[in-house]
């Protein structure tokens, strides 16, 4: 599976509250401080505003499968 623009527009047309908790996956699926990712929503719905599939999908595969694995059932919609 890979990042899709239909997931892109899906996520930005979350609330805050509602991306907070995705972006919050995401960030333990990559060992990062969830605090810090919580604080930094609106940066994190502005990088996904310019970003395309392309440049997200190269971003995963830099992080290895397992971890792109649960990124992307979080973007798919499915909790960990």
């Amino acid at each position: 599976m890979e990042v899709t623009q239909d997931m892109i527009n899906a996520l930005l047309m979350l609330g805050d509250a509602e991306l907070s908790q995705k972006f919050t996956e995401i960030a333990a699926a990559l060992g990062m401080n969830e605090k810090t990712a919580q604080a930094n929503t609106a940066k994190f719905r502005g990088m996904l505003a310019k970003s395309s599939p392309s440049d997200l999908n190269r971003l995963l595969e830099a992080l290895g499968k397992e971890r792109t694995e649960e990124i992307l059932k979080t973007l798919d919609g499915e909790s960990s």
